[in-house]
């Protein structure tokens, strides 16, 4: 099973997607600070996570 993370701030088209929950968390929380200067949380960013399946050449 696969993680992902989609950014919903208007025009942006950040998503993130690995098969190490850690991973999107640290890049989410790296995108969300660096680009809409928020601070998100690992919870919060937990929240919003989506399992998701990856394909073999993802």
């Amino acid at each position: 099973m696969a993680y992902q993370f989609t950014c919903t701030a208007d025009d942006c088209a950040f998503q993130v997607r690995s098969n190490e929950r850690d991973e999107v968390v640290d890049f989410t929380q790296e995108h969300a600070e660096e680009m809409h200067s928020l601070d998100l949380s690992r919870a919060d960013v937990r929240d919003g996570l989506e399992s998701v399946e990856m394909a073999a050449d993802d």
